[in-house]
């Protein structure tokens, strides 16, 4: 028997408060933490904001923390 699945909707993203994402704009001081953590190839294109410790599972988010998100540029986001 074959079963007829939706699609997935494409992401939109996780909302980070504009405190949250202030404090660790701070903390990072603007830049990419990539070569700071051992990544070693420069840094290319703006600065994003990672969760350092993913949801693991379809459907659970991970936290939206200061504690829990990072900047990363494009390239080392898409590396990582």
């Amino acid at each position: 028997m074959l079963r007829r699945y939706t699609p997935l909707a494409p992401s939109r993203g996780t909302a980070v408060p504009l405190a949250v994402r202030n404090a660790v704009r701070a903390r990072d001081k603007g830049r990419c933490v990539g070569p700071l953590v051992g990544m070693a190839l420069p840094c290319k294109g703006g600065i994003e904001l990672d969760h350092v410790q993913a949801s693991h599972a379809m459907g659970r988010k991970s936290e939206t923390t200061a504690g829990n998100l990072v900047s990363l540029c494009g390239f080392h986001h898409l590396v990582k």
